[in-house]
């Protein structure tokens, strides 16, 4: 038996790796900005950012990956198993937890 398809959403980020802390801050447009403590080298701040998206969201990290920007500032990820109003809902409502 074949149930529908998880749904997968892009979602666009900008990134300012070498913070004093990991945070989600805003949307700007449809634009995440967020800031993560890793440095940008050996892929450490990619998986700092996947870590604190799924955390927010509260996915599994398996779950968001990085789909563009590798070595860029500006990213596009993908997140599998909830649609666009679900990731928008969860990351704007973070700070009412």
């Amino acid at each position: 038996m074949v149930g529908e398809p998880s749904p997968i959403t892009t979602l666009k980020v900008r990134v300012q790796p070498k913070a004093s802390k990991n945070e989600v801050l805003e949307f700007q447009g449809d634009l995440l900005r967020l800031r993560v403590t890793a440095a940008p080298e050996a892929g450490k701040a990619n998986k700092a950012v996947v870590a604190l998206v799924a955390a927010t969201l509260g996915i599994v990290k398996g779950h968001v990956n990085v789909e563009r920007g590798h070595t860029s500032r500006n990213k596009l990820l993908s997140v599998a198993t909830l649609t666009d109003a679900e990731v928008r809902i969860r990351l704007e409502s973070r700070d009412s937890r």
